[in-house]
């Protein structure tokens, strides 16, 4: 399989994930032992048979009345011909137009966290192998399984119990306007998610780094005589890279979809906070919504990444096969 064939094969594989995410989430919400219609009708004054009524009016005229597999049709089509993921109960809106205000805010946390945690950890993960039992692995080890193993919501109380033992700051205040104020504030979010995916990565990337250097193929060269640092950053580390691009993929939903928890202590009106409150208000178009948004982003960045370590695989190039990628 060349790298075109590949590609055309995640796109599909892409394709056919969305598809599956999208039918368990319309099966879980029609399993779950409540009708959102009731929700919107509490203050309903009336009989049972009237209010029995508008109900029923209300559940066709949101399509809940529906079998599922035409829900599942008619959301598809709603996707990829309308270009739309519906309209909102509770906010009267595009649901697209929701997400696209929020997802800057979340991307603003996320983002920067990202770009700092990832490099760091591959940068202590290689040093740390490359240093294995010496004081400075010891040292990396212990900090980063300490963080690792706070959850970050409680990290994140800690932060703002600090906050407002220090410094006498009110926190959640109202979110600022503008990309450097948004930043500011978004600061100790930040923080705890560097913290705590930091110790995850770089404990997968220790490993991966540890397995490369007990191939024969590092010993036979370090017999030759090279150079320790050519051995590690032209021989080993070249070749762990599509292990590594696989650790950030396997970190890379697992964090973004953490940052949830910390929208919600930190007053952040990003894509999780927003995931949340539609769940409480049973906005089930806002909820899908959100949903889908989630596993295409993961599937993407799964995608991308797959390729990109197919294309620098020698293995795969020789005719080994995908199987044989992470041996």
């Amino acid at each position: 399989m060349n790298l075109l064939e590949y590609i055309f094969y995640r796109i599909v594989g892409l394709v056919m994930q969305l598809m599956g995410g999208i039918a368990i989430i319309l099966v879980m919400l029609k399993i779950i032992p409540y009708d959102p219609t009731v929700f919107f009708l509490f203050s309903f004054i009336g009989s049972d048979a009237e209010r029995a009524y508008r109900l029923q009016l209300l559940r066709e005229s949101l399509g809940l009345d529906l079998p599922i597999h035409i829900q599942f049709v008619n959301y598809l089509k709603l996707i990829f011909i309308d270009q739309s993921l519906g309209i909102s109960w509770t906010y009267n809106m595009d649901v697209s137009e929701l997400i696209s205000n929020a997802l800057p805010n979340t991307m603003i946390t996320f983002g920067f966290a990202f770009l700092i945690y990832t490099p760091l950890a591959f940068f202590l993960g290689i040093i740390s192998a490359t240093k294995r039992a010496g004081l400075l692995d010891n040292v990396v080890r212990v900090l980063t399984t300490a963080t690792y193993s706070i959850p970050s919501y409680i990290l994140g109380l800690w932060i703002l119990l600090y906050i407002g033992s220090f410094s006498g700051g009110i926190w959640p205040r109202p979110l600022p306007e503008g990309f450097f104020q948004l930043f500011r504030y978004s600061i100790y979010p930040i923080i705890v998610v560097v913290l705590g995916y930091t110790g995850f990565q770089f404990r997968l990337v220790r490993r991966h780094m540890l397995e490369i250097l007990r191939e024969n193929y590092i010993k036979t060269a370090r017999a030759k005589g090279l150079p320790e640092r050519t051995v590690i950053y032209k021989h080993a580390l070249r070749n762990a890279l599509p292990a590594f691009i696989t650790t950030i993929a396997v970190t890379f939903p697992i964090s973004f979809s953490g940052v949830a928890a910390l929208e919600l202590l930190f007053n952040i009106p990003g894509i999780g906070t927003l995931l949340v409150q539609s769940a409480l208000a049973f906005d089930w178009p806002v909820l899908t919504g959100t949903t889908v948004v989630f596993i295409a982003f993961n599937a993407i960045i799964l995608g991308f990444t797959d390729i990109l370590a197919y294309s620098l695989s020698p293995k795969v190039w020789h005719g080994q096969g995908y199987h044989d990628l992470y041996s």
